[in-house]
């Protein structure tokens, strides 16, 4: 039976159950859902999941919806090399360690969501969330700015995976696990995307890059991510602005983005 599995190439969650997927080897098709511009509310996508989040898989009719679960499924369910154990060990010991730290990272993502996503990049102009949300993402990137406290909460995580990372000891693949993956995916978006963050303010977490680099089909992987993040470095750069017309243009599909949000809300 086919296996789809939901994506979004911007989303640290959805990148992390795609490579979970490459490394089980896993016969699957991928669906783009593009967040940018306003995919998850289609018909289609919201009958998959109601919530309209990536990732989300369809695994013969069986759905998931969280993407560490769909990692812990991949492995447990179609993993067929013995030599991933170390990715997600039997172990049950090795194993709540490992899930231990594969759920550390919800923190983190909870705070990159509104200081790097809301924030900055999705009012940036030229980018498809101003074409697709309207005036509507300015709104919320104007608050999510206004949010201190997510600023304070992803400087906070970011140290704290930087220490975490670094007791890790990792030197090779075979030291990774899921629980790595998660995070690294995570930390890359606020450091291709963040002014105030690059990696080598982060040693331990640029040296989990570097590893990351030589897992098999990583490139499929963060190739897409990378090329997203730098065109919102490019209008970021150059200051791209919209112009008059644009914005008012940006009023009516705010507008309009608000009615189908609401209509998927109550109808489904």
């Amino acid at each position: 039976m086919t296996i789809k599995l939901y994506s979004f190439r911007f989303s640290p969650p959805a990148r992390l159950a795609i490579l979970a997927a490459e490394i089980c080897s896993v016969d699957y098709e991928l669906v783009e859902v593009d967040l940018s511009k306003a995919e998850q509310f289609s018909a289609e996508f919201v009958a998959v999941n109601p919530k309209h989040q990536v990732p989300s898989l369809d695994d013969g009719g069986v759905y998931m919806a969280q993407s560490r679960d769909i990692c812990r499924h991949f492995f447990d369910n179609h993993n067929k090399n013995p030599d991933n154990d170390h990715w997600y060990p039997k172990d049950p010991v090795k194993r709540e360690e490992v899930n231990h730290w594969l759920d550390w990272s919800k923190p983190l993502h909870l705070a990159l969501e509104t200081a790097v996503v809301m924030a900055h990049v999705g009012p940036q102009a030229g980018l498809p969330f101003r074409d697709n949300y309207g005036v509507l993402i300015c709104l919320l990137g104007t608050k999510a700015r206004m949010d201190t406290q997510s600023l304070v909460e992803l400087n906070k995580n970011m140290d704290i995976a930087e220490e975490m990372v670094g007791d890790r000891n990792i030197e090779n693949v075979e030291d990774l696990n899921i629980g790595d993956l998660a995070t690294f995916m995570e930390v890359s978006m606020p450091m291709e995307c963040h002014p105030d963050y690059n990696w080598s303010q982060y040693p331990n977490l640029s040296h989990l890059y570097n590893i990351c680099k030589k897992v098999p089909n990583f490139d499929k992987v963060h190739q897409p991510f990378l090329e997203f993040s730098e065109n919102y470095r490019h209008h970021r750069d150059r200051g791209t602005t919209a112009s008059w017309l644009e914005l008012a243009g940006q009023v009516v599909t705010a507008v309009q983005t608000v009615l189908r949000m609401a209509k998927v809300e109550l109808l489904g």
